[in-house]
């Protein structure tokens, strides 16, 4: 497990090993001068985003559309609106309400999805190009034994937790419920003593609606012994730094790309604690409902938007050596996409969010034909059920927040026994650390955030000035089928606004939508 540049020289310096320049599962960008060209990538998942653009005299890359809309200002190049993408995004599904392809709304600005190199070479004029390996060379199908490629995945789930554990006191923070996704972190984070002692487990939904995933959680803290919060004269956590301009960042980071108003108020000090998270889980349980996006596409109400959005999705999945009539085609689209950017948000405020259900091997085994549980419905069980039969068969066993989530004690005996047993401590290695965590940089850099500032974005979020943005943008577009197409979109807009009893965040995305064309004309 490496951290930050340090953690790199470090590898190398130790194992005379170069870190080269392929996606690993985490959270980064890599970024390596050659001579004359420069090659950037990022994570596996792409949790770390990552956009371009390039013009006569200059090519940039940023996590950040809103920086590369300046850019292309500062050349004179401007940011014509792209009718396709600009229609498709219109439809107010979760689908839509992040990018639907590696086309922005802006012409010239573009994304990099899951398994992209950029490369830009220096000469008497700037190129760009972008590199994406199909999908099958990033995710090979299965091949071999399904319960050992199983147990393997487990193990390196359990392996990475305890890893990143090992890096200091208290080092893990859990939030717990009464679903599954967060039991399997909390089996892998019981198998092994020293983990368990560094890990601070919790449970946030005392809310009365989640009542029952309190009684869950505090049933399963008595039954396996630990501690809900901070112990009595732990440390405290390192503090964060918070700041009012909540609208700038959402302008910096989520611009764009992601449409729903996440306006995060603080950024972490990277003082090297982890939050654990089980997104990316519904990689593997799926999201969309495991068939092809036409059958998505042709609930569409307006012909001109399904035409818009058929056109950007299958351009999308064909771009990255996916059949666009494939019969899972929705998931491959989920995960080159909404999990990319829905699950990447964490990664404005922290870089050591950790995500573990992010596993190339977990991918692999929920699409592979050799596995029982592969592309499971909702009712279904899923190799995230399996993995947490081989954990922890006790935990397994143990009721969950809803019925329909428990499994019975006679099949967990026999499940258990089919895949080989539980795992043992034995068989988790202890994978070694370079660089320190707290290296980590975390947040955003104050030179962007002036960039949003000088055009007078850089201020927090409220309800007149969201309204008021809303409508420059819709203004400023002069397509007459793209402004069509926006109406029904800023009426949204506005009653969402308008409703007092709605938090930003429980807004969908068509407020964001607007904010975005109105970089078009800032």
């Amino acid at each position: 497990m490496v951290f930050g540049l340090p953690g790199v020289q470090e590898f190398e310096a130790s194992t005379g090993l170069r870190f080269d320049l392929q996606s690993y599962e985490g959270c980064y960008v890599h970024a390596r001068w050659n001579e004359t060209k420069l090659t950037v990538v990022n994570d596996l998942f792409a949790l770390c985003s990552m956009a371009h653009t390039a013009g006569s005299g200059f090519a940039a890359i940023s996590d950040s559309v809103f920086t590369l809309t300046r850019v292309r200002e500062a050349f004179g190049a401007g940011n014509k609106l792209n009718a396709s993408s600009a229609i498709a995004r219109t439809w107010g599904n979760a689908m839509g309400g992040q990018l639907l392809s590696d086309s922005t709304v802006f012409d010239a600005v573009n994304y990099s999805s899951v398994g992209s190199k950029v490369v830009i070479e220096a000469g008497s004029d700037a190129s760009l190009h972008v590199v994406r390996l199909p999908c099958d060379n990033v995710f090979p199908p299965l091949e071999g034994d399904y319960s050992e490629s199983l147990r393997r995945a487990a193990i390196n789930f359990s392996a990475t937790l305890r890893a990143a554990a090992s890096t200091g006191e208290y080092a893990l923070r859990l939030a717990l419920s009464g679903g599954l996704d967060s039991r399997v972190c909390l089996a892998a984070v019981l198998l092994d003593q020293q983990t368990r002692k560094n890990t601070v487990l919790n449970c946030t939904n005392t809310n009365p609606s989640h009542r029952r995933d309190y009684e869950v959680v505090s049933a399963l803290a008595t039954h396996f012994d630990f501690q809900l919060g901070m112990p009595d004269g732990a440390p405290r956590p390192a503090p964060v730094k918070r700041f009012n301009e909540t609208l700038g960042l959402w302008y910096l980071s989520n611009a764009g790309i992601y449409d729903f108003l996440v306006l995060p108020g603080y950024e972490s000090s990277g003082a090297g604690t982890f939050t654990v998270g089980g997104h990316g889980a519904e990689l593997h349980k799926g999201n969309f409902g495991w068939r092809p996006v036409q059958r998505i596409i042709q609930n569409i109400g307006e012909p001109n938007v399904a035409a818009a959005v058929g056109q950007e999705v299958e351009t999308a999945l064909a771009a990255y050596g996916v059949d666009p009539y494939s019969d899972i085609g929705s998931e491959w689209h989920y995960l080159y996409y909404r999990n990319a950017l829905h699950s990447g948000r964490f990664s404005v405020t922290s870089m050591t969010g950790l995500r573990p259900f992010m596993s190339r091997e977990l991918v692999r085994l929920s699409r592979s034909e050799r596995a029982p549980y592969s592309k499971p419905t909702k009712a279904d069980l899923s190799v995230i059920n399996e993995m947490l039969l081989l954990l922890s068969p006790d935990a397994a066993a143990f009721e969950f927040d809803d019925r329909a989530k428990n499994m019975d004690h006679d099949f967990v005996r026999t499940r258990v026994r089919e895949l080989g047993g539980p795992i043992g401590l034995g068989e988790i290695p202890e994978y070694r650390t370079y660089g320190d965590p707290a290296s980590v940089n975390s947040g955003f850099a104050q030179p962007l955030a002036r960039l949003v500032s000088d055009v007078g974005l850089w201020h927090r979020a409220t309800r007149e000035q969201l309204t008021e943005a809303c409508r420059d943008g819709f203004d400023g577009i002069t397509v007459p089928e793209i402004r069509e197409a926006y109406e029904p979109v800023l009426r949204e807009a506005e009653a969402k606004l308008g409703d007092e009893g709605l938090s930003f965040m429980q807004m969908r995305g068509s407020v964001g939508k607007l904010l975005t064309l109105g970089l078009a004309n800032s």
